[in-house]
């Protein structure tokens, strides 16, 4: 709690424990939410530590030079894209000023206006980061009215993309998963001050998928660090900048709907999910009518399980491998996601069988753009980070989220062991399309096809072998685990450490090492530690160090 009188703070804490001290199993319960003192420090004084990282990072990427300064831009620029957008949607639709303004005399069009001025102000901010990180990349040079000038359009150009980005994301992006995405190109930050010059070249000529790399490449354009061609670049993000009114409109109509909503508390009825309606065409032969509502629930048909039959050859598969409850449990978990594997792979096999025409076909290409299919195909065909389960999902509980299956007789280990094997045949399945986009990348950068074979087993291994870690973070997703500081929580985030070094050492050494015994034992290695912390997370799990609670702040 910040009351802004740090006197008064600790009375009321000294208090507060005073009396919370009487009872055991009050003070119990306080020792195991209670917030640590470099969290409460870091929560009011988040912003200074993290401008300070900011300035370190930055001075550290100016040092080294190569344009690292300009490919951290970059990168910054995309992740912190996604990360306002769906913190701008969490504030407007489950926001602390929506909870207390929603029942005062204060209309939709006038909130959303409001909390659209503090996304503005917001990349303001922005724009002043984004300035001084083009300004450092000058300073070699010396310092003149014009590069001051250009870096100033860069930084401006910046944010306005960056908020034109976020308002059509919101928009039209209904569902996606963006905390991972976001904290990953944070990451990615930290990793280029260590990478080679080899792989900085690559991920310059990689950002350029992205509007914020646009702008970086048509800033060095223009002050030199890069040909005069790159300012070219300047031009799709102009536009991409042109269209932010459009973008504002766009935004502004989807958030309207989804806050009359609210305020309205519609939602459709039983009635009118199971009225009975006519037909646009005429009846085919063998057509099931639709129920009379008291009929289908008579009957008893919303109790009836999932045609796994009609769903596509990758779920018939699996359903033969199911028990009867691991069925039950995986008809629960995919929801109407049901019959959605097959067509991902379907979606896989074209994208790869179109990627190794085009990867032979059109020869001038810079070689990143060859890697995009088999990386679209790995995101449509195989599970790469434990697939998408509808029963991990939250449902409203308290002001928080708790997971779907958590109100369910459900255990960690039963779901799991339905997503190891659900994920097996995936990626069973996807592996004759890895394994033939491999070769044909191989031949393609002038290796043998043995070798693109080799590379694509080593991918396959290393996706099979990570699926217990991705299944703990699922069910992470879904819990406090990370905010709860206990000895429990402390002891496996430990441990998870140790064994995220190890994953790292064996997962380079698969590639790097030549002796196939070498292969295989990174590989069981690989295997092992993944297995240790699934095992490591469900004593931490079962053992109730951690709630099944969270604030929505991962999903838009």
């Amino acid at each position: 709690m910040i009351l802004g009188s740090p006197a008064l703070e600790r009375r009321l804490r000294k208090e507060a424990k005073r009396e919370m001290r009487s009872d055991r199993a009050l003070w119990r319960d306080y020792r195991r939410h209670r917030t640590v003192w470099l969290r409460r420090k870091l929560r009011a004084n988040g912003r200074v530590a993290l401008l300070f990282v900011y300035f370190i990072f930055l001075e550290q990427m100016v040092v080294r030079g190569g344009g690292l300064a300009l490919l951290g831009v970059a990168i910054y620029a995309s992740a912190t894209t996604l990360f306002r957008a769906f913190t701008f949607r969490a504030n407007v639709l489950q926001g602390y000023d929506r909870t207390v303004l929603l029942h005062l005399p204060i209309s939709d069009e006038e909130f959303f206006t409001h909390e659209w001025n503090g996304f503005v102000f917001s990349w303001s901010r922005a724009f002043v980061l984004f300035f001084i990180a083009y300004e450092a990349t000058l300073f070699g040079s010396g310092l003149t009215g014009k590069q001051l000038a250009v870096a100033a359009l860069a930084a401006a150009l910046q944010s306005l993309c960056g908020l034109s980005v976020a308002s059509w994301l919101i928009a039209y992006v209904r569902k996606a998963k963006v905390g991972l995405a976001s904290t990953a190109l944070y990451i990615l930050i930290l990793v280029c001050l260590w990478v080679p010059a080899a792989s900085i070249r690559y991920l310059w000529s990689a950002v350029l998928i992205t509007p914020g790399g646009w702008v970086s490449h048509g800033f060095a354009g223009l002050t030199g660090s890069a040909p005069s061609r790159e300012t070219f670049w300047l031009v799709p993000a102009f536009a991409v900048a042109i269209l932010l009114p459009f973008a504002y409109g766009a935004l502004r109509r989807r958030m309207l709907v989804e806050l009359t909503s609210q305020t309205s508390g519609e939602s459709v009825g039983l009635d009118e999910l199971l009225a009975e309606r006519e037909p646009d065409v005429e009846e085919l032969p063998g057509q099931v009518k639709p129920l009379d509502p008291d009929a289908a629930i008579w009957q008893g048909h919303f109790l009836q399980g999932a045609d796994w039959a009609r769903s596509g050859w990758l779920e018939k598969v699996a359903v033969r491998w199911f028990t009867s409850r691991e069925k039950t449990i995986a008809e629960f978990m995919l929801g109407d996601q049901l019959g959605a594997w097959s067509k991902r792979w379907g979606t896989a096999a074209l994208i790869s069988g179109l990627g190794i025409i085009l990867t032979f076909a059109l020869q001038p290409l810079p070689s990143w753009v060859l890697f995009l299919p088999i990386v679209a195909g790995g995101m449509c065909g195989a599970p790469l980070f434990g697939g998408f389960w509808l029963g991990f999902n939250g449902a409203p509980a308290s002001g928080q989220l708790m997971p779907a299956y958590a109100s369910f007789p459900i255990s960690y280990a039963e779901i799991s062991r339905v997503m190891f094997k659900s994920n097996a045949i995936r990626i069973l399945a996807w592996t004759p399309l890895a394994l033939a986009y491999a070769t044909a990348l191989a031949v393609r950068m002038g290796h043998s096809a043995a070798y693109g074979v080799t590379i694509g087993i080593e991918i396959v291994v290393i996706v099979v072998a990570v699926q217990p870690a991705m299944v703990v973070g699922h069910f992470s997703v879904g819990s406090n685990d990370t905010k709860q500081i206990n000895w429990p929580t402390l002891s496996y985030f430990g441990l998870a450490l140790i064994l995220f070094v190890i994953v790292i050492a064996a997962s380079i050494a698969l590639f790097e090492v030549e002796a196939l015994e070498m292969k295989v034992l990174a590989a069981l290695a690989l295997g092992v530690v993944n297995v240790v912390g699934w095992v490591g997370y469900r004593l931490l799990f079962n053992s109730g160090a951690m709630d099944l609670l969270r604030l929505e702040e991962s999903e838009f």
